[in-house]
């Protein structure tokens, strides 16, 4: 394959990250990589965030960091600048209060570089940390699977591989034809049914390294989203339940057990244990035929075992469970 001038994208979103964005920028401007670039996305930042980032830049000696300033309008739509700004070939996502190894474009980079036709997707296994554990998975060697297989891993939470779009490595080119939806949540499980359905990807690389270091922490995206709960949350749902049911039907149950679970999640986060929010969630999936499908399927009790567990209120699982049988 050959290498040109920039060959891969880094793209960090930043929203008031002033307390980690000079760590993760000295760790992505001393990668043991060449031609790469890193763009960080500034989405409406209201603390010393600005100010950091030029203070990087002007001492950064390659002139690897190009940084774009946009208003407010959420992580979706600030990847979407990211990837409609890239020179780079590919793309790999990088959270801003996120670390990564000295060694992780390379990482990501070689399965490509070994490949000359780019038709797959790489990523590095994740070291997860709460600020107390350090969470290693015990996948330690490289291997190689298709799509498909891979979704349902990451759909079922095996954490063998994850849903989320960071540490991993796209071909520009699919990125551009497969936008981010802007102002919602689970904008992860939101695209991964459409790069299935749309692209011509067949395989999914994983490096036998742990490359890339989430830190889960109070005030993450995934806690702050909370506020953005309404309707289209439901209407994504739905859509990638549709392409799900339409193209990949053996994963409908993985799906829906993991959106549903991700939902309920967020919506305990911003309600706390109210009994009432979670009946109003239910009326709003039962509207739509493919989860009314599913939740009246033969094995309706096994499947809904996932709502005792994220809702932890016996009371209302027996509620969801009477409720099904009318749909």
């Amino acid at each position: 394959m050959e290498t040109s001038a920039c060959t891969v994208t880094v793209i960090v979103p930043v929203y008031n990250a002033e307390r980690y964005i000079r760590r993760i920028s000295e760790a992505l401007v001393n990668q043991d990589f060449f031609h790469y670039e890193i763009l960080f996305v500034n989405d409406g930042s209201t603390d010393g965030t600005l100010e950091i980032l030029s203070d990087v830049c002007r001492e950064n000696e390659k002139q690897l960091i190009t940084v774009i300033s946009i208003e407010n309008a959420g992580v979706s739509n600030a990847r979407n600048v990211g990837v409609q700004n890239a020179k780079g070939q590919f793309i790999t996502f990088v959270d801003s209060d996120d670390l990564v190894t000295p060694d992780y474009l390379t990482n990501l980079y070689d399965p490509f570089k070994n490949n000359v036709r780019g038709d797959l997707i790489s990523m590095v296994n994740t070291t997860y940390v709460d600020g107390i554990t350090i969470d290693v998975q015990e996948r330690k060697s490289a291997s190689c699977m298709d799509f498909e297989s891979a979704l349902r891993l990451m759909l079922e939470r095996t954490r063998v591989i994850d849903v989320d779009v960071w540490g991993k490595m796209f071909p520009k080119s699919l990125l551009k034809k497969n936008l981010f939806t802007p102002n919602i949540i689970f904008e992860d499980l939101d695209i991964w049914p459409r790069l299935l359905k749309s692209s011509q990807i067949k395989d999914i690389y994983i490096s036998g390294t742990y490359s890339y270091i989430h830190i889960e922490r109070e005030g993450s995206l995934m806690h702050s989203n909370a506020s953005m709960i309404d309707g289209t949350v439901i209407d994504v749902i739905n859509q990638g339940m549709n392409i799900v049911v339409e193209e990949f039907p053996t994963l409908l149950t993985a799906y829906t057990e993991r959106t549903i679970s991700a939902l309920s999640g967020v919506l305990e986060k911003k309600h706390g244990e109210n009994f009432y929010w979670r009946n109003e969630v239910f009326e709003h999936l039962c509207k739509y035929a493919t989860f009314s499908n599913f939740i009246n399927s033969n094995s309706v009790k096994t499947k809904l075992l996932i709502l005792l567990a994220s809702f932890k209120n016996l009371a209302f699982y027996n509620y969801i469970l009477a409720r099904a049988k009318g749909y």
